[in-house]
């Protein structure tokens, strides 16, 4: 079912923007500023998953700890509205990184590669000093606009460090990732830390 046309704490939901595993991300629009958010939605068969709306809540809490870098996607807010969940976040007007390696240049020239690299180094540093580690780095979670600025997105699976209770989502042998550009203690299902970022990285 889909909430296009629906009010989110003053913001319609105008169109489809995206898809991941859990959820449907839309444009919405501030009914009366005119301003636009992406928000973000669980599928609606999860409705009643009370794991997967837990974590859902956790990936709003954990991403509110990285506010105020540009590399990064910034958290507006985290809305309970008529029994479900949304995030919204910072609209980006982009395509990932997926896109512009698979459909416009194929291998990317060296020169423009490095811009775009030194901008994720500086994104996921500032998220490892603030102590999230991202686990889920892949050209899809990296978007990039006309201008070769870019944001990160996607905090679905990131892991506080040194978090425990309601901030753990997994445990010892979980495996938990994107395969091609998990880290091999990812695929063991060992603990993943700031180097499993930085293997995911480099496969990026």
């Amino acid at each position: 079912m889909s909430i296009i046309g629906q009010n989110i704490s003053g913001y319609i939901v105008k169109k489809e923007i995206g898809r991941g595993g859990m959820g449907v991300v839309y444009l919405s629009e501030h009914a009366t500023l005119k301003t636009k958010v992406a928000v973000k939605a669980l599928y609606p068969r999860f409705s009643s998953d009370e794991e997967l709306q837990r974590r859902f809540k956790r990936e709003a809490i954990v991403q509110n700890k990285l506010r105020g870098h540009p590399q990064l996607i910034e958290l507006i807010n985290y809305i309970e509205q008529d029994g479900n969940n949304y995030i919204l976040l910072e609209y980006f007007d982009s395509r990932p990184l997926s896109t512009i390696i698979g459909k416009e240049v194929g291998p990317m020239p060296y020169k423009r590669a490095i811009t775009i690299f030194n901008q994720m180094l500086d994104g996921f540093s500032y998220a490892h000093k603030n102590g999230v580690i991202h686990r889920d780095i892949k050209p899809s979670n990296i978007l990039i606009n006309k201008k070769d600025e870019l944001k990160i997105t996607d905090f679905g699976i990131a892991k506080p460090t040194g978090a425990e209770g309601d901030l753990a989502i997994t445990q010892a042998g979980m495996i938990i990732g994107t395969p091609y550009y998990m880290s091999p203690e990812q695929i063991k299902g060992l603990n993943a830390d700031i180097r499993s970022d930085i293997y995911s990285l480099g496969i990026t």
